[in-house]
């Protein structure tokens, strides 16, 4: 899957005209990288209860609901799991009431109905690896597990993950119902008229874990009021950035490319430019937006 194909290195209008747009949203859903140090000796107990976690986790079925705090935005969704089987349907806000996230183990499904697309992507286990270092507490009947700025709360009986908050990013389970789940909850079934994007990229909810998969990567240090990171898809050779104010969306596509310098400008799809061996596409923003994302990529 190619978000910038056939590009011409005479005509950016040319280049951008056969671009093929990437649709995908995401706590259970996406990949983290959490900073981690060596354990101390005394968070020996810790590394165990971490331990018990992510056995839980593989073997856990529930259906629940899910509620999302990321930069002041918030978001709420009806969620089923059956260890790394999962489906999300998003009921808040608006711009993602009816979105629908499928992981049946292999892959990964995003449908957003507004845009009546869907995203095929790799499955994307969640937390594989949390590494040392972390101080345990308890909150009640739960554990709390807590380094730097990333808290994790576990039930103190199942020991599932019920809370995660890392840098400002609150994902908390309630309402859970513990038992076997329907297996139609797991298969996707395409939208009638909806367009499918397969992509070899996997799914991310925040820039520094997309970085750490590919290096090249470019994010825009400027935002227009309001907008946040929603998620992102990264491959070894392309990128797609996606931005939301819970009302409106705005997509940007990175891509490696020969050397060169293209001012941004005005495409089919959206407002092309080229710097820094990259191409990028902006689509979902006016010129002066397109400028100032183009000023501020780092």
């Amino acid at each position: 899957m190619r978000f910038l194909k056939s590009l011409s290195r005479r005509n950016p209008k040319a280049e951008i005209s056969t671009a093929r747009p990437l649709m995908v949203s995401a706590f259970l859903l996406g990949a983290f990288t959490l900073t981690h140090a060596p354990a101390p000796a005394h968070a020996q107990g810790a590394d165990a209860l971490v331990k018990q976690m992510l056995a839980a986790e593989a073997k856990a079925r529930y259906s629940g609901t899910l509620f999302i705090v990321r930069n002041g935005q918030r978001e709420t969704a009806t969620v089923w799991r059956d260890g790394n089987k999962r489906r999300w349907e998003w009921t808040a806000p608006a711009l993602k009431k009816g979105d629908v996230l499928v992981d049946n183990g292999s892959n990964l499904y995003l449908y957003h109905r507004s845009e009546n697309r869907v995203t095929q992507t790799q499955s994307t286990p969640f937390m594989s690896d949390l590494g040392g270092g972390w101080n345990v507490s308890k909150s009640g009947g739960d554990a709390l597990l807590t380094r730097g700025k990333q808290k994790l709360a576990i039930d103190g009986a199942r020991k599932i993950l019920l809370r995660f908050e890392n840098d400002g990013a609150v994902y908390a389970l309630q309402n859970l119902k513990f038992g076997a789940q329907p297996a139609s909850k797991f298969s996707f079934q395409t939208p009638a008229g909806a367009k499918v994007t397969r992509s070899k990229g996997k799914l991310f909810v925040d820039i520094a874990s997309a970085r750490a998969s590919v290096n090249w990567l470019q994010a825009p240090s400027q935002l227009p009021t309001g907008f946040a990171l929603e998620s992102a898809i990264a491959a070894s050779d392309e990128v797609w950035l996606r931005y939301s104010d819970g009302k409106r969306r705005f997509s940007l596509f990175e891509q490696r490319a020969e050397a060169g310098t293209v001012a941004p400008t005005k495409v089919d799809g959206g407002y092309f430019w080229k710097n820094g061996g990259i191409r990028y596409l902006a689509s979902g923003v006016s010129s002066g937006t397109a400028k100032s994302l183009a000023g501020s990529l780092k």
